[in-house]
């Protein structure tokens, strides 16, 4: 007979290992719409935060979300399925 509190970590411990292989996709430029707008920044690129046509006018400000890390879902599968198998 199973234990209340074992059974409750083998849940939380399931949940877990969802979310480490769960991971997000970001979004890409056809993602874009008039609203929102997407860019990679490459190294020595200025951040859309610095730059003139990023900056908050009267009626506009801006909401920037940064993605770090961002790899291609197909190529991180392929090395798990390549790790295990």
């Amino acid at each position: 007979m199973s234990n209340p509190a074992t059974e409750s970590l083998r849940v939380l411990s399931f949940w877990r290992d969802l979310e480490v292989f769960n991971i997000p996709t970001a979004p890409s430029k056809r993602d874009a719409t008039e609203q929102t707008k997407i860019t990679t920044l490459r190294r020595g690129a200025r951040l859309p935060w610095q730059r003139a046509d990023f900056a908050p006018t009267e009626t506009h400000g801006y909401v920037h979300v940064v993605y770090l890390g961002v790899a291609d879902m197909e190529d991180l599968s392929r090395l798990l399925l390549k790790a295990l198998f």
